[in-house]
């Protein structure tokens, strides 16, 4: 059996669902045209920004993680997106940092982080905002059937996991990250989806399933 963790609920065929958390977005407040880059590092910092009541700069270039974000800022009209080749932040500021030296950059980010993008970038023009957290729901344990699949989609939910659940020997791991797939470092059966999106996560855990 394969067991998602996640915050959104997905319909994978034979794939039960575990919700710990909802996404709670924030109020963002800030003129996007006093910055020339915007920088995201997932599709809720987006949701954020278009619940709130600010004007997009179209002009602005955009750096976020995953092909599904840059399409959803290409079709709200953006042109100059781009995505590194490993959907990491750290990856993100190395490969682009030359270009961001003369820019001045909006950072919308979880209220936790894995990786501290405004305290690694201390030499560029760069504002973070929080534009969403997680915030745990009420859970009600569940009957695993074993041996099992779990798939994680972020830390935070992984740590979370840990509070209600036992992971055994027999069970296998499956992390959307590597940032996720440090909170179970002395765990045997652990896999890194090479891509960092569910649906990747889901097909490897379908592999090891099998």
């Amino acid at each position: 059996m394969i067991y998602l963790i996640s915050s959104q609920a997905h319909s994978f065929k034979n794939t039960k669902h575990i919700k710990l958390s909802k996404i709670k977005f924030k109020d963002i407040n800030v003129n996007l045209k006093e910055f020339d880059t915007l920088i995201t590092s997932s599709r809720n910092a987006l949701k954020a920004l278009l619940k709130s009541k600010c004007e997009l700069n179209l002009k602005m270039q955009i750096l976020t993680l995953s092909q599904k974000s840059a399409k959803d800022f290409q079709k709200l009209g953006f042109k100059d997106i781009k995505i590194p080749s490993k959907a990491y932040l750290k990856d993100l500021l190395l490969e682009f940092k030359k270009d961001l030296k003369a820019k001045k950059i909006l950072y919308l980010r979880a209220e936790k982080i894995a990786f501290d993008l405004a305290n690694e970038a201390k030499d560029l023009d760069i504002k973070e905002l929080i534009a969403y957290e997680s915030i745990y729901t009420k859970h009600k344990i569940q009957k695993l059937i074993r041996p099992c699949v779990f798939v994680f989609s972020s830390f935070e939910l992984a740590d979370n996991f840990l509070k209600y659940y036992e992971i055994k020997d027999e069970d296998k791991i499956v992390c959307i990250g590597s940032s996720t797939a440090k909170r179970f470092k002395n765990f045997k059966n652990l896999h890194v989806s090479k891509k960092q999106d569910i649906r990747a996560c889901i097909n490897l855990a379908r592999k090891l399933d099998s």
